[in-house]
């Protein structure tokens, strides 16, 4: 297996962050509704610029149908559009719709005050050739970093692989390959397969090396259907 690497921190490179977030959507996507289906579950973004608002809806084989909305850090359930009495604290429920949503929102999510771009440079993987980006939640005393390692097509601006050590949700790193690349109303979308390491050996930067390799094994495949894009006047 063919691998180089060169980085730098302050490169002159074909693709930046605010190229990317162009690419994806621009900044319309901060006012947005954004809903999809995943594994029958549908998920609804809602972003009214810094307002952010998710919602969860499981549909049962009778028909009844559950709906959890996370907003401000609380947590409501209806069902059939009657509230529930619910533990507005479900950590679970409420970890699963932020983390879900906010690795299914990069690179956007990637431009908060809270996170930094770390280096830049150049991969080339057999006859590929990519550009990658790390990006990494800035210094906090005594809390984990969060860090992500875009692998790009120069030409498209297409987001090929990301590398992720997304503590919140997991403290193993893992690797996504994205495919059927496309743009609904404006806003890009892609499927991917997820990929972790049999063993917590392997680095966050290392994973991409090792893609191809028996030490990762398949973790999840998402397949993004029912996609609609509303925008906000």
């Amino acid at each position: 297996m063919t691998m180089s690497l060169w980085s730098c921190k302050n490169p002159d490179t074909r693709v930046t962050l605010d190229d990317l977030v162009l690419h994806y959507g621009g900044e319309s996507y901060y006012n947005s509704t954004i809903s999809y289906t995943v594994n029958n579950f549908k998920y609804e973004v809602d972003r009214d610029g810094y307002r952010v608002g998710l919602s969860l809806i499981e549909s049962n084989r009778e028909g009844d149908q559950l709906k959890s909305i996370l907003e401000n850090g609380i947590l409501s359930e209806y069902l059939n559009d009657s509230l529930r009495n619910v533990d507005s604290d479900n950590y679970l429920k409420k970890s699963h719709l932020s983390n879900f949503t906010y690795s299914n929102s990069i690179p956007f999510v990637l431009t908060s005050n809270d996170m930094e771009i770390d280096s830049v440079g150049f991969i080339t993987k057999g006859t590929n050739k990519y550009q990658f980006i790390k990006v990494k939640t800035k210094f906090v005393r005594d809390i984990d970093i969060n860090e992500f390692y875009l692998y790009i097509d120069p030409t498209t601006k297409d987001i090929m692989y990301v590398s992720q050590k997304f503590v919140t949700e997991s403290k193993v790193p893992r690797i996504k390959r994205y495919y059927n690349h496309r743009t609904i109303n404006g806003i890009r979308f892609a499927d991917y397969t997820q990929f972790v390491a049999k063993e917590d050996t392997i680095a966050t930067p290392d994973l991409i090396k090792y893609f191809n390799a028996k030490t990762l094994k398949p973790f999840s495949e998402i397949k993004f259907e029912d996609i609609e894009v509303i925008f906000k006047n």
